[in-house]
């Protein structure tokens, strides 16, 4: 039974922990069912159904399966049942590659010469990719032939897979990853081990251009991961490659960042040339080209993705000036001349304190405060900054003040800093000042958050009865289900009505199947859904879906 692709990767590997944790207990498994208990914050009931050993539906009475989600207790479910199968099944697996192992040894051992020859030729003739792969392996020259044929490898794989349209659907998107990366690992590591550092860079770059110029749909992350592979090749080509290629991969990547690669594929190139390349012969090119970066971008007025790069070029230039190690005072002055960029200001707030200049990064700090008055962000990260100043040089009457304005203006409802606030005062002192506090703050500020932290948990259950659907009540169940059984009960019973009310498709009933499941572990629980689905047993009699699921109650 296949059904890993049924589930996203991290809900996978959460799933695969609780199973290896021994988290599922009372497996009940017939040819058409497989139900199981999995014990995770709560005891969660799974129940999957199979249809001609296939998976036909799947269902969890924990909150991420409320909207349909496959969540991790199914996974864990799952790789419960299949342990045995797949400890047998690894074994015939085992015995069967042994034997082919040994039979084609034997083959080959045995069979005339002649006739392994003529065989290899055919195959040869007959598939291009495998003849190049051969070639490489026994003759370890390419020529510029060679690398043209492999271009054209590579251009097949993009024609083969965007189709008429040129655009390569999600569906064919993981096939055209196997393809590109069986080009990767397979013939440019023998292009690599030969020492044809060359004709692989040339190679790598004809791939990474095209994956720019790729329309795909590449939900699955196919793009970063060829990128990234691209990346470690380049830098295992930087590190093994004499002088001169890496004066060549040095102007590569330098005219390649004149927009002729679409610009989330720029970052790639970015990094690999600002990571390497740390000679001094290097650096001053460098320096000069990200000049002429800002000077572009600052003359461009009233955009706001000009003003982004020219902030990230400065930055550049800053990481390079330091990486030269000129005198303080140059670096300083170049600061100054950048302090429109809030980034820079705060970079120059660090490098202040970095040389113990308090006063100076205080200053900027606050001026900053000012300047960027109506960007709440922004300013809310000048006031942590200077929050840990005061802190860290002993100004505790200016440390309290700014951590006040953080919780009541900055950062509302963070509860850290309310924590840090929190912890300048006794308790008796706190109580009047917490209450301040919650006069003070606004209605979308986390006030839950603060009111669990604090333990008042009659204003807790208030705010989740008052909160709108059932997100707030699964938060905090684990709280407020022993205090307030009856309250929350009723909260399931107004939403799960509602739900019903307008509800009309199968996923829908499940999942209010999934809310009355956790409904019945009330104390009263289960008399109350009962009384609810006899109801609607009456009430949406013609709502044939609805009764199936009901059915699985």
């Amino acid at each position: 039974m296949i059904w890993t692709h049924l589930f996203q990767n991290h809900i996978l590997d959460r799933g695969l922990d609780y199973y290896e944790r021994g988290l599922v207990s009372n497996i009940d498994i017939t040819d058409e069912l497989i139900k199981g208990l999995v014990h995770g914050t709560d005891e969660y009931f799974v129940q999957i159904s199979i249809d001609n050993g296939e998976i036909n539906d799947m269902d969890c009475d924990c909150p991420h399966a409320f909207d349909g989600n496959n969540c991790k207790h199914m996974v864990a479910l799952l790789y419960s049942v299949e342990y045995y199968d797949l400890i047998e099944e690894g074994e015939k697996n085992d015995t069967k590659e042994s034997d082919e192992e040994i039979s084609i040894s034997k083959l080959v051992d045995e069979a005339d010469e002649n006739i392994i020859r003529n065989f290899l030729i055919n195959i040869l003739e007959k598939d291009e990719k495998l003849l190049y792969r051969f070639k490489n392996t026994v003759i370890t020259k390419m020529t510029h032939a060679d690398v043209r044929k492999y271009k054209t490898q590579i251009n097949s794989v993009f024609r083969r897979y965007g189709g008429k349209h040129d655009f390569i659907d999600y569906n064919s998107a993981q096939y055209f990853y196997f393809d590109i990366m069986d080009f990767i690992y397979e013939d440019l590591s023998i292009i690599l081990d030969n020492g044809q550092y060359e004709e692989a860079f040339e190679l790598i770059n004809h791939i990474f251009v095209k994956l720019g110029n790729q329309d795909m749909d590449d939900s699955g992350g196919q793009t970063s991961m060829i990128a990234n592979s691209c990346v470690e090749l380049w830098e295992y080509i930087l590190d093994n490659c004499n002088e001169g290629l890496k004066g060549a991969m040095f102007r590569w990547f330098m005219d390649n960042l004149d927009g002729s690669v679409i610009d989330y594929m720029e970052d790639y190139l970015e990094d690999i040339l600002f990571n390497n390349f740390l000679e001094k012969e290097y650096l001053s090119r460098k320096l000069k080209f990200i000049e002429d970066k800002i000077q572009k971008y600052k003359q461009v007025t009233n955009a706001i993705s000009a003003n982004y790069h020219a902030e990230k070029w400065t930055i550049r230039y800053l990481e390079i000036l330091e990486e030269q190690k000129l005198p303080q005072n140059k670096i300083e002055e170049y600061y100054k001349e950048n302090l429109e960029f809030n980034t820079i200001r705060k970079k120059y707030a660090d490098y202040c304190l970095k040389n113990k200049d308090y006063d100076l990064a205080i200053k900027l700090l606050k001026d900053g405060k000012s300047i960027d008055k109506d960007y709440r962000g922004i300013v809310a990260d000048y006031s942590l900054q200077l929050k840990e100043i005061y802190k860290n040089t002993g100004k505790f009457n200016e440390y309290k003040k700014e951590l006040w304005s953080l919780v009541l203006k900055y950062k509302v409802g963070d509860i850290n800093l309310y924590k840090e606030l929190k912890s300048l005062y006794s308790t008796a002192e706190w109580e009047e000042k917490r209450e301040k506090i919650f006069e003070k703050l606004p209605r979308y500020s986390n006030l839950d958050k603060l009111y669990e932290e604090e333990k008042l948990y009659d204003r807790l259950l208030n705010l989740v009865i008052n909160s709108t659907g059932l997100y707030k009540l699964n938060e905090y169940e684990k709280f407020l289900k022993k205090l307030y059984p009856r309250e929350l009960l009723y909260k399931y019973e107004l939403e799960v009505k509602d739900m019903a009310s307008y509800s009309s498709n199968r996923n829908k009933y499940r999942e209010i199947v999934s809310i009355l499941r956790r409904m019945q572990k009330y104390p009263g629980g289960k008399e109350k859904v009962k009384e609810i689905t006899d109801e609607w047993k009456i009430k949406y009699r013609n709502r044939r879906a609805m009764m199936d699921e009901l059915s699985k109650l």
